[in-house]
């Protein structure tokens, strides 16, 4: 936790400007959002969403109080198969014409230790809103050498219950536990 506020106060030092909360900006160039699932014990099935967007909002003198919220356009999923996609996409599973977007909305962050974090929200998925808690690691804030923006790096790992969200369908075949990791790089835009 030291780590984590020392690096952060370092860099609010550094961009006076930046003191409080500060809106990042999602660098869709260096973000990832890829699952996996069991397929009968065989195989990991894995796939990615291609199009989704955070809000993040950090304070640098202040982590706990941060936010964030993630939407992610269901209909961008890619699984590697073109049969799975359209079953992934249709009405027994995602149902991405009825609903298109899936989100989470942070109501606590809860710091640990280091550059660690537990990142409880919303989850809507389906229609269907569950509280899910996601462990956050902050890989490094600072200045990007290349961009010369003030800039932060996430990783995101959990995993949610399908069932929880009305998608029971294949059971017994296709796990019930969806394991996913996001990996984004962000920065405050001028």
């Amino acid at each position: 936790m030291r780590n984590l506020i020392v690096g952060c106060l370092l860099t609010a030092l550094a961009f006076p400007t930046a003191l409080g909360a500060a809106p990042y900006k999602l660098d869709k160039h260096h973000a990832h959002l890829v699952f996996s699932v069991d397929h009968l014990g065989f195989s990991l099935v894995r796939g990615r969403f291609t199009e989704f967007d955070t809000e993040i909002d950090f304070d640098p003198e202040d982590p706990e109080s941060s936010s964030v919220s993630v939407t992610i356009q269901a209909d961008s999923v890619v699984s590697f198969s073109e049969p799975r996609d359209r079953a992934i996409k249709g009405k027994a599973l995602l149902d991405v014409s009825k609903f298109p977007t899936i989100t989470f909305v942070s109501k606590e962050v809860e710091l640990l230790d280091g550059n660690d974090a537990l990142v409880t929200g919303d989850l809507t998925l389906r229609g269907v809103t569950q509280e899910a808690t996601f462990k956050t690691s902050m890989r490094r804030a600072g200045v990007n050498e290349l961009t010369m923006r003030e800039s932060a790096g996430f990783s995101v790992e959990g995993e949610i219950d399908r069932r929880e969200f009305d998608m029971d369908w294949g059971l017994g075949a296709i796990g019930a536990t969806v394991e996913f990791s996001l990996d984004i790089e962000t920065y405050v835009e001028e």
